[in-house]
């Protein structure tokens, strides 16, 4: 026995799936891939959404960096939103 086929005996062992009919495996089989496919989608969308977030707010910490730079006596230091305490809400479609 090789190394996948002592793989697929241990999915098969684990799952009860030895035990059941042909067709039933492949129904089981279809569910548990179409699992994985929403776990790993919702996964990436939410990762890119907080990608997206951080860069935003890299962004907003180099603009409002390089306003504060110039030193200007007329202007005074806008706050930052970290500073008054607002978290970042992920926004997503449903």
């Amino acid at each position: 026995m090789n190394w996948i086929q002592r793989k697929i005996y241990l999915y098969n062992v684990t799952f009860g799936l030895y035990m059941l009919e042909w067709w039933e495996r492949y129904l089981f089989n279809i569910l548990v891939i179409v699992l994985f496919w929403f776990i790993f989608h919702n996964g990436s969308r939410s990762a890119s959404e907080f990608y997206r977030i951080i860069c935003h707010q890299k962004q907003m910490l180099q603009l409002f960096q390089a306003t504060s730079s110039q030193n200007s006596p007329s202007l005074e230091k806008p706050h930052m939103p970290e500073d008054r305490g607002v978290q970042c809400v992920f926004v997503g479609s449903i």
